[in-house]
């Protein structure tokens, strides 16, 4: 990209808020999807104006331009495959308006889905659409990618609740399309065009999304079957009561070892198990429930147990929406990748369906794990494998082939909620037929002549799926402290949950200040596709190492540590700051990393050792209250001179001084 092409978004913008660090451009460079290529440069707009002058630019130098929300998408719908500019709208944050008498709530795109329920709560009102990124994922990426979730088979998707929008076309123009009206018949539905639109046709800027209000009662229940069969059949004959549950969800005996392991869950392990939620009026809900535990015994559950204690309702939506990253922890040295997925059947061929599916993964030495959003029909399979093995990605690459002639063959879709982008373009492609895929193409360039928006994704997309892979196949740098780590990092979905807990992403609002992006860079100079330099080192080292990352990960994967052995190799590459060098040489010289070599200690006999640490030399008559408390309440401490612990040398990647200092 032309130097003058960047000045130009500096001028935009301004400097804090464009990119081209190797740092920045490796974070964005990825979704959670299996692709990555590189971007040239990020940009993040805080208003629409900002956003308009961007596309200008990028429409009259015809460089590529793709929007990104949180970065959770599946398919590949962030990844700039053709290079150029990524827009992140994570500054454009804001909800606008909530306007409960006229049904709406406006909303900048970079508003996470959780964040805006939490906001309707008090209202009594709710956006329904309930991805299982929701902890994370934008409403401007839901948009685009026309998400659900689980509440789908009652209350739809993000396409059925907006209402209008605001969209900044190829050319530079702001456009508003739809309506803040319930009902709107004016010209064509351009608003419903942008909706899955996956950022091919323009960049939204302002949603405008209707709310409902929240269910009066609430319930959930487990239903365990000892035949998957079984399990997929009950889905239909409770639809069949009639009866429309709030949600359904289908887990087969993989998925619930998977989740048991990682967060200790305790779901009944079983062949297969059906979540229902239902809601409602009090009344009807108790009706609800009558009705589906007689049904799910009928066809054969071994088990149904159905729970109204909103907390336990929390924490089994929980357990489910871990799935993803739960995957990953199933077999070791194997992981969950984002292939095979969200596939959409008609409910009554969910058996058949389900049971082709383990075959093919039977006939190519892999596994696809089936769970999903069984009450409407979308399956979220998903392929478990070694990374590292060539010989697994070129299996894959032919079961994906079968999986979705099976979806095909039953009249199914290749795709309910998660998109095309590039993960799933062939099969989509293939479904649809020539025809349909040249009137979309025909679409796209009479809106973007230049195609520059998201290009090469979706309709446009040629060639296989495996390719342009996050995953490293031919090797890692051995030679890294970081070696020891890899297979945590395979095990990393970049689903997100950490991102969204991180206090420096939090202040900074810069992915490679997030938990998420730290361990992406940290495989980046694991697999060579990075070099040591200031950009790595300020991401690595400005972690707090407060460990909310792993508190929050599904997968319990420890990126603080990951963090450490990474500093260790800033260190080895003469890349520490000169103020940790002063701290360390401290420690080694006073031990302490104040340096202070006159330290009075308020040493004492005592019966109970009392650790003081560095508390004493920085709040020392704190530690003085302290011991007269411990007097008062008759604990006799015993205090003795002390040394540093050593933590800072570890922690900051001094290893070869850590492993001295604790000699001593």
């Amino acid at each position: 990209m032309k130097d003058s092409v960047i000045k130009k978004l500096i001028d935009i913008c301004g400097e804090d808020n464009v990119k081209a660090t190797p740092a920045e451009l490796y974070v964005y460079s990825t979704d959670a999807s299996v692709h990555r290529n590189l971007p040239d440069v990020v940009v993040r707009p805080e208003k629409k104006d900002q956003v308009v002058e961007i596309v200008k630019v990028a429409n009259k130098e015809k460089v590529p331009i793709v929007p990104r929300g949180a970065g959770t998408a599946l398919c590949g719908h962030a990844v700039p495959i053709k290079g150029g500019i990524v827009v992140t709208f994570q500054a454009m944050d804001k909800i606008l308006k909530i306007n409960v008498p006229d049904l709406y709530s406006v909303v900048q795109p970079g508003v996470i889905c959780d964040d805006l329920n939490a906001a309707l709560k008090p209202y009594n009102f709710f956006f329904p659409p309930d991805p299982g990124s929701s902890h994370s994922c934008t409403i401007g990426g839901m948009v685009i990618a026309n998400a659900s979730g689980q509440r789908a088979i009652k209350y739809g998707a993000t396409r059925d609740y907006v209402m209008a929008l605001e969209a900044v076309l190829p050319n530079g123009d702001l456009v508003k399309l739809g309506a803040k009206t319930l009902k709107d018949a004016s010209g064509l539905q351009l608003a419903r065009l942008m909706v899955g639109s996956e950022g091919t046709l323009g960049l939204i800027t302002e949603v405008t999304l209707k709310v409902v209000p929240r269910p009066a009662k609430t319930a959930s229940c487990v239903a365990a079957f000892s035949k998957l069969d079984d399990a997929a059949r009950c889905v239909g004959e409770i639809i069949s009561i009639p009866l429309i549950p709030a949600r359904m969800e289908l887990m087969d005996s993989v998925c619930i070892q998977a989740v048991n392991k990682a967060q200790g869950f305790g779901l009944p392990e079983v062949e297969a198990i059906l979540l229902i939620g239902v809601d409602g009026h009090p009344e009807v809900v108790k009706e609800e429930i009558a009705k589906i535990n007689e049904t799910c015994k009928k066809v054969g559950a071994t088990d149904v147990k159905f729970t109204e204690d909103p907390k336990r309702e929390t924490e089994l939506w929980k357990a489910r929406k871990a799935m993803i990253p739960s995957l990953s922890k199933y077999k070791e040295g194997w992981v969950a990748v984002m292939l095979a997925d969200d596939m959409s059947v008609p409910m009554s061929k969910i058996p058949e369906v389900v049971k082709r599916f383990h075959e093919i993964a039977e006939k190519y030495g892999i596994l696809i794990p089936t769970y999903g959003h069984a009450g409407d029909g979308n399956l979220h399979t998903k392929v478990i494998l070694d990374p590292k093995s060539e010989e697994h990605w070129k299996a894959v690459e032919k079961a994906l082939d079968e999986v979705y002639d099976v979806v095909h063959a039953v009249g199914g879709t290749t795709t309910g909620e998660h998109g095309s982008a590039i993960s799933k373009a062939p099969f989509m492609q293939k479904e649809r037929g020539p025809e349909v895929v040249a009137a979309m193409k025909a679409i796209k360039k009479a809106l973007d002549p230049n195609n520059i928006m998201n290009p090469n994704k979706m309709m446009q997309w040629e060639g296989g799926v495996i390719t342009h892979l996050r995953y490293s196949t031919d090797g890692i740098n051995r030679d890294l402290n970081l070696s020891s780590w890899e297979g945590d990092m395979n095990i990393c979905t970049y689903c997100g949950y950490c991102k969204v807990v991180c206090p420096t992403f939090i202040t900074e609002n810069w992915d490679s200040t997030s938990a998420r992006g730290r361990l992406q860079i940290a495989y980046g100079l694991l697999r060579s596709d990075l070099k040591f330099e200031d950009s790595i080192a300020r991401s690595l080292f400005t972690c707090t190492m407060c460990k909310d990352c792993y508190r929050r990960c599904p997968s319990k994967v420890k990126v603080p540590d990951i963090v450490k052995f990474a500093r260790a190799d800033l260190v080895k590459n003469n890349l520490a700051t000169e103020g940790h060098k002063v701290m360390i040489e401290n420690i080694k010289k006073t031990g302490n990393i104040f340096g202070d070599t006159e330290i009075e200690f308020p040493i004492r006999d005592g019966e109970v050792p009392l650790f003081i640490g560095c508390q004493y030399l920085s709040r020392p008559n704190q530690t003085k209250l302290y011991l007269r408390i411990l007097d008062k309440l008759g604990i006799n401490v015993k205090v003795m001179k002390e040394v540093c612990c050593g933590y800072p040398m570890e922690a900051l990647g001094f290893r070869d001084e850590f492993e001295e200092h604790k000699k001593k």
